[in-house]
């Protein structure tokens, strides 16, 4: 069998111009807090995600410098959000979209 075109495994997705709003649990889910979009929405559900002490719907639009409160059984985030990334990325990229506060 011959094969004219190259088989990708891996697509790749190039945004030209960035975010600037995203929804709360594609973000969490997006920079690696939760391991699914489900469980970060259902801890925005439980309460245990705010926008400074005010507990957030998984539709809220996030913007650059909102500072969530995130807890996750036993570890509690307090993370400034920097930018948003159009898909999940791998953990060294992570830095780039929040700050550890």
């Amino acid at each position: 069998m011959l094969r004219t075109q190259p088989v990708h495994r891996f697509k790749r997705h190039f945004m030209t111009e960035p975010l600037a709003t995203l929804r709360a649990d594609k973000y969490l889910h997006h920079v690696r807090i939760f391991k699914t979009r489900t469980l970060a929405t259902q801890a925005c559900d439980r309460g245990n995600v705010k926008l400074g002490t005010q507990d957030i719907k998984p539709s809220r639009d996030l913007k650059p410098g909102d500072v969530l409160n995130i807890e996750r059984g036993d570890l509690k985030l307090v993370i400034k959000v920097k930018a948003f990334p159009a898909t999940r990325v791998g953990p060294p990229l992570v830095p780039e979209f929040y700050d550890n506060l």
